[in-house]
């Protein structure tokens, strides 16, 4: 029987998220180190697919949704099968697979991830209803089965091995609802580079100018309500009237349309490029003189991480994650949510004081996917 140590982490889908980026990249750096790895996925589609390399086995569970909680029973006879040292999963579903798995008697670890504020998920949950009517599966799953899944995080936490958070800010709102004890909580950032990713490709720059001093300033994120972009225009508009900028948004998402229109309201046609979804936006980073984060709220952020490890300027509102992330504005402005004047004075103020790019490189090797994996394997005692 082998002693090698196998570890499994199960995820809805291979969307371009930052809990599906962070986990291939410990997956990868942890299979360089002799363990085992494997992805069991509820619905093996998606673009952060294609970051998934040898020896990480994908483990598809062949549903028609990337829902968890039709998976369970998959996953469970997965467990059963493979018993491997440790497996992962996302809040809700998770807990009960943490009680099943102490029923069928396996010894494997089963660890939790709590990934966002509850402030993040009264926001999500307004966007996710917003122009939907009430039909009876939306009734039914906020009535009965939301309900449920909260109670069984209570009742099944005993059973968990351990829960995983990707910021302080997470952990302590666990601790103030005793809903966590010190002991189960291990808070873990996302592992946002690897030493593929800092590697400046060997590309040209994808940004569409570069004349005389033209400021040039980049967004990467899903084109959603809670990136809060429209924010982001009106501040660079204000920007724009005092100085040559350029700006690019790097993403897609059901904001597109909107965005476009707003563009062309504030007469920045000329000035904002919206260039769709990439799979690698660091060619854009690379030649960037700023970076902006707009988000309403933002569980982690590892678009900063990326941009600093490109030795790129940030400037990011004060929305969870990024607060830790630029350690409280050590590494970059943090300006209040919505405040799209103090967002375009914090953006003129680093383009005419830029900080120390190799600095901004060394902060963001403390999200580098080596340290991460370590700090895995510690908390799975492997």
């Amino acid at each position: 029987m082998s002693t090698t140590p196998k570890v499994a982490f199960w995820l809805p889908s291979f969307e371009m998220t930052g809990l599906q980026t962070s986990t291939i990249r410990v997956a990868q750096t942890l299979t360089q180190q002799g363990v085992l790895v494997d992805l069991v996925v509820c619905h093996n589609k998606g673009p952060s697919s294609r970051m998934v390399k040898d020896p990480v086995r994908v483990v598809d569970l062949k549903q028609s949704s990337g829902h968890l909680g039709r998976g369970l029973l998959r996953v469970l006879r997965y467990v059963f099968r493979e018993r491997p040292t440790a497996i992962c999963a996302c809040s809700g579903s998770g807990y009960l697979l943490a009680a099943l798995v102490r029923l069928i008697g396996a010894k494997t670890q089963v660890w939790i991830w709590e990934l966002s504020t509850k402030q993040y998920r009264e926001l999500a949950k307004v966007i996710e209803t917003r122009g939907k009517g009430l039909s009876w599966s939306r009734v039914a799953w906020r009535s009965i089965v939301r309900p449920i899944y909260g109670m069984g995080q209570r009742a099944f936490m005993g059973t968990t091995s351990g829960v995983i958070t990707n910021s302080r800010a997470v952990a302590d709102e666990l601790r103030e609802n005793s809903f966590a004890t010190q002991r189960k909580i291990r808070v873990i950032y996302n592992a946002c580079i690897s030493d593929k990713s800092v590697k400046i490709p060997n590309k040209q720059r994808t940004w569409p100018m570069k004349i005389g001093n033209v400021a040039l300033i980049v967004n990467v994120g899903r084109l959603s309500v809670v990136k809060d972009l429209d924010v982001l225009l009106r501040a660079f508009r204000v920007l724009r009237n005092e100085r040559p900028a350029y700006l690019t948004i790097v993403g897609d998402g059901p904001q597109e349309s909107q965005l476009a229109k707003l563009r062309e309201d504030l007469a920045l046609s000329d000035d904002v490029q919206l260039s769709g979804f990439k799979d690698d936006p660091f060619a854009d980073l690379q030649f960037a003189d700023l970076f902006v984060l707009s988000s309403r709220t933002e569980p982690f952020g590892n678009v900063l991480v990326e941009a600093m490890a490109a030795g790129l300027p940030v400037v990011s509102t004060d929305c969870t994650g990024p607060r830790e992330i630029l350690d409280i504005g050590r590494y970059g402005p943090l300006v209040p949510v919505g405040d799209h004047l103090a967002l375009a004075a914090a953006m003129a103020q680093v383009l005419d004081n830029p900080p120390d790019r190799d600095v901004l490189r060394m902060r963001a090797m403390d999200f580098h996917a080596d340290k991460i994996a370590a700090q895995y394997r510690d908390a799975f005692g492997i």
